[in-house]
């Protein structure tokens, strides 16, 4: 269930700053590297998830209009990461979707579930706070707590707006039906997909279909496998990495698509 309080992304607000980027990094002590720039003009940005990328900034478009604005996880209510975790190292917190990263096994199964490909596993070595084999995504500043997300609160134009969920949807309806005039694609998602997102969006231009399916009788086979198999080899720290890798394969051997 989507929780008391959400986010409001209104693209036609953003201007493509980057400060949301940034205030993300900065609160939750991320690399400032990692990630393809994108230049158009005089703005440049990072458009790909990484472990240490957790807001992303993308520009989109139609054949009327373009547009620019943030993405980061969706915190989905019905959530194919909670789904696919085979260790249950990922929740739900008070509307937001959470990594537990002490259970956490590296499998990459979450990657592979979510549509949005918001969740990254870290395959690199230790840096900082990112550890190896560990997967991370906004969580919200659910964990390391702010009253209101860094991005939120560092937004200069209002395109990131943070309050209770009933007034936020209001808010966004209207604005919509203003944007309609000038924009004909104008819509707003976070409602229905995936039983309610945390993260509401309003669109200016047409938006693209999820791109990935989610079969859950052949997730639950593959974690019903690796539950049983995995009582032999979880047997302290060094077995985690084992346990990722053991799960990759399972899953290969269920679904015929690896996972990076």
């Amino acid at each position: 269930m989507a929780g008391e309080k959400s986010i409001l992304i209104d693209s036609s607000r953003c201007c493509g700053c980057n400060s949301c980027y940034f205030s993300c990094k900065s609160w939750n002590s991320l690399p400032l590297s990692g990630g393809a720039n994108k230049t158009d003009g005089d703005r440049s940005t990072v458009e790909d998830f990484r472990p240490q990328n957790w807001l992303v900034v993308r520009s989109s478009s139609d054949s009327e209009s373009w547009s620019i604005s943030p993405e980061l996880c969706h915190h989905c209510s019905d959530a194919y990461c909670v789904k696919s975790c085979p260790v249950k190292a990922i929740s739900y917190q008070s509307g937001w979707v959470v990594t537990d990263y002490d259970t956490c096994i590296g499998c990459g199964a979450c990657t592979m579930a979510c549509p949005y490909g918001a969740v990254k596993v870290h395959r690199a070595d230790s840096r900082g706070f990112l550890q190896k084999g560990i997967a991370y995504k906004c969580d919200g500043c659910s964990v390391n707590y702010s009253s209101t997300p860094a991005c939120v609160t560092n937004c200069p134009t209002g395109a990131l707006q943070y309050d209770y969920r009933m007034k936020l949807i209001q808010k966004a309806l209207k604005r919509v039906a203003d944007l309609k005039k000038r924009y004909p694609e104008a819509h707003l998602t976070g409602l229905t997909e995936h039983r309610g997102e945390n993260v509401l969006k309003i669109h200016t231009v047409s938006s693209d279909k999820q791109k990935i399916s989610f079969d859950n009788s052949l997730i639950r086979t593959v974690n019903g496998l690796f539950s049983t198999v995995s009582i032999f080899t979880r047997t302290g720290s060094a077995a985690y990495g084992f346990s990722g890798k053991l799960y990759r394969l399972l899953h290969f051997v269920v679904t015929g698509k690896k996972i990076s």
